[in-house]
């Protein structure tokens, strides 16, 4: 099962779960759905992706989790294209970074360590090349899927 029908199998139950459904927890599911985008590979891999388009929510990103699904990430949305720098402070779980311009095409990938909040400067990982989304995947998620620079992916945002 792709992570698109088990995102929706999951709000299906959610649904039924808690009251089969009154109006406001329609509405709120609904809106829920609208906050994610789904990333397809070149090999059909599907991820579900929570939405970061916001500054306060680019700033939050990752943070404190404790874990990430296998085909869940986070997509940061930026206005413009240009080069990218990510850092790890608290987050908890070491990532895979992925850089893509404005033509869905994968520029860079690096994977970052998490970084304790007590240290007083955490590494940045820097895009080679200039990105309008970057995307967050647990770390050697795109090794293992074959995802490599130069790859055009097929996103989809609400």
């Amino acid at each position: 099962m792709n992570a698109v029908s088990t995102f929706f199998s999951g709000f299906l139950f959610s649904l039924c779960l808690f009251g089969c459904g009154t109006e406001e927890a329609l509405i709120q599911q609904l809106e829920n759905v609208q906050e994610h985008a789904v990333m397809i590979t070149p090999n059909g891999q599907e991820f579900l992706l929570e939405i970061a388009d916001s500054p306060e929510e680019r700033a939050q990103g990752l943070m404190f989790r404790e874990e990430l699904e296998n085909n869940e990430g986070m997509i940061f949305v930026f206005n413009d294209e240009s080069p990218r720098s990510f850092w790890m402070k608290n987050t908890l779980i070491p990532l895979d970074v992925v850089y893509i311009d404005g033509n869905y095409q994968v520029v860079d990938i690096q994977t970052m360590q998490p970084c304790p909040q007590e240290e007083v400067r955490c590494p940045t990982y820097p895009s080679t090349e200039a990105s309008r989304y970057a995307i967050e995947l647990n770390a050697g998620r795109a090794a293992s899927i074959s995802l490599e620079t130069g790859d055009v992916i097929d996103l989809r945002l609400p």
